[in-house]
């Protein structure tokens, strides 16, 4: 049942969930969950192809609950064999209540504990239904001494067959407190130092997203306030370039 090779326990637990990608299917497509972990599940299904890098929505269906949990994740494993496709998907950020939610449903239905399981949630109170008094009091002393500074980091949508990627890129407000522009530098734009300006957003984040072609891997850096480069913290890789630096690399 535990995969050592892998950062969290994976728990064995065959659920019936529905799933579609995001760049614009209407159709839900059924299959099996195979497994879940705190931060990702696999999925059998047939008849489906699956594309590395893209995003799906998903349904999970518990039994004895009377509606699915919504979650959004990024497949980044696929494997085919005998009309069968399996995909491992990373779930994406929820909101905290879906979080309790499916700690809540996991745990009741296969009795998982929470030491073992180790969700990512940030903030929970004491009203949670299924969790005991001390499992919440020891989860918060948990995520309190191990909370990090927020990393950069981007999203990806695949869409027309996955031949195209939408990639939303964001640098924290923490690596630019005081910076007055920002602009992503790198093989999409011809290193145009003026050409793709990130706009702030409401936390005091900077995005921008760019399309760009898939199958290839494009250099870039962030440029704050004309005079400072930033590499991305959670680029895919990195490769030396001709100044003796790295550049971040993201790969659609």
């Amino acid at each position: 049942m535990l995969d050592c090779k892998r950062k969290f326990e994976r728990f064995n637990l065959p659920l019936a969930v529905s799933f579609r990608p995001t760049y614009g299917a209407t159709e839900y497509t059924v299959g099996l969950m195979k497994n879940i972990s705190c931060s990702g599940l696999s999925i059998e299904a047939e008849n489906f192809s699956f594309i590395k890098y893209e995003t799906l929505e998903m349904n999970l269906k518990f039994p004895q609950e009377s509606s699915a949990i919504s979650l959004a994740g990024s497949v980044v494993w696929k494997r085919q064999s005998d009309g069968k496709c399996r995909a491992g998907v990373k779930i994406k950020d929820i909101p905290e209540i879906q979080k309790v939610q499916l700690l809540n449903c996991v745990k009741s239905f296969s009795n998982i504990s929470i030491e073992r399981f180790q969700p990512s949630l940030n903030d929970i109170d004491d009203g949670v239904e299924n969790l005991s008094r001390s499992e919440v009091t020891g989860l918060k002393k948990k995520r309190k001494s191990s909370k990090k500074p927020r990393k950069t980091g981007y999203t990806k949508q695949f869409f027309n067959g996955g031949s195209k990627c939408k990639v939303t890129f964001r640098l924290p407000i923490e690596a630019a407190s005081d910076a007055r522009k920002i602009t992503i530098v790198g093989d999409f734009n011809d290193w145009n130092t003026a050409k793709t300006p990130m706009k702030q957003v409401t936390r005091g984040d900077y995005l921008v997203t760019i399309e760009l072609q898939s199958n290839r891997e494009y250099r870039y850096k962030y440029l704050i306030d004309d005079d400072r480069w930033e590499n991305d913290w959670s680029a895919d890789k990195y490769v030396a370039n001709d100044f003796g630096a790295d550049d971040s690399v993201v790969v659609v």
